[in-house]
């Protein structure tokens, strides 16, 4: 991969953990307690990058 390919939205993809991941981590407490119209809302706000994702290795999953 050129680094070009290894820089997304929110930053290096090759780091120990993808950029969105931090997102996705905060999410469950900025969640708590809202109404189900404000949880869309703050969850559009992150817009986490779900294929960035794809791209790091589960530990611990099942493999086909």
């Amino acid at each position: 991969m050129t680094p070009d390919e290894l820089t997304g939205p929110r930053g290096r993809l090759d780091g120990p953990q993808p950029p969105s991941q931090a997102l996705l981590d905060i999410l469950p407490e900025l969640l708590t307690g809202t109404e189900f119209a404000c949880a869309r809302i703050i969850v559009a706000s992150l817009d986490p990058d779900i294929e960035e994702l794809a791209l790091t290795p589960v530990t611990g999953a099942a493999h086909a």
